[in-house]
C-alpha cells in the first residue's frame, strides 16, 4: 500500500521502459481515486533515462487522515494510453500531536490560562493487593479466604473499569505479589 502524506509534499518516482515510442514526447500522470468518489490527477515528467517524477502537493485540507483508495500511473506515448502500475493508497500525516486541555474559569481581571492534565492509569493490581492486605489476606491464608477475595475483587471491578488484559495481568500476578509481601 502506498502512503500519501497529507501535511507535506512528496514526489512519486519510478522508472519506466518504453519500446516503440519516444520518451521525450511521452507524458506521465498519477491518478488518485478515493473511496468517496474524489479523483485527482497529478502531472509529472519523464527524463531521457525513463525516470518518472510526479510531485504530489500537500492534501491536508482536501483529504482526511486514513482515507483510502486506488492510485494509478498513466503513461501516454504517441497517443497510446498505458497503465503500467496500480496500487492501493492510504493518507497519513507525518507529524501528529494530541493534547487534553482542561479549561478553568479565571477571574475577569486575570489573563487567560491553559492547563494540561496528564492522566495516569491506575495500577489495579496494587490497589487490589492493598485491599487484600488491609483485610489481612496473605499467601498463607489465601485458600481459607477464597470467598472474601472474590468479593473484594468483584467489588473493585464494579467500581473501576478493567480491560480483559488488565484482569488477566491481575489474576496472573496477584499470587506472586502476595507471596512477596508475605515473605518480607
Amino acid at each position: 500500500m502506498y502512503s500519501i502524506f497529507l501535511d507535506q509534499p512528496k514526489n512519486f518516482e519510478c522508472k519506466i521502459q518504453l519500446e516503440g515510442a519516444s520518451l521525450a514526447s511521452s507524458k506521465a500522470r498519477l491518478v488518485l481515486e478515493t473511496q468517496d468518489g474524489l479523483n485527482f490527477i497529478f502531472k509529472g515528467t519523464i527524463n531521457n533515462d525513463g525516470k518518472v517524477t510526479i510531485p504530489i502537493k500537500k492534501l491536508k485540507n482536501i483529504l482526511s487522515e486514513e482515507q483510502k483508495g486506488d492510485l494509478t500511473l498513466e503513461v501516454i506515448a504517441d497517443d497510446v494510453y498505458f497503465t503500467p502500475w496500480t496500487s492501493k493508497f492510504e493518507t497519513i500525516v507525518s507529524k501528529k500531536v494530541t493534547a487534553l486541555v482542561q479549561e478553568s474559569v479565571a477571574p475577569e481581571s486575570s489573563k487567560p490560562r491553559v492547563s494540561v492534565t496528564i492522566e495516569s492509569t491506575p495500577n489495579h493490581l496494587d490497589n487490589i493487593l492493598e485491599k487484600l492486605t488491609n483485610n489481612k489476606i496473605n499467601i498463607f491464608n489465601i485458600s481459607d479466604n477464597k470467598k472474601k477475595i472474590n468479593n473484594i475483587i468483584n467489588e473493585y471491578i464494579s467500581q473501576n473499569p478493567i480491560s480483559k488484559d488488565e484482569l488477566k495481568d491481575i489474576i496472573t500476578n496477584l499470587p506472586l505479589k502476595l507471596y512477596e509481601i508475605s515473605n518480607k
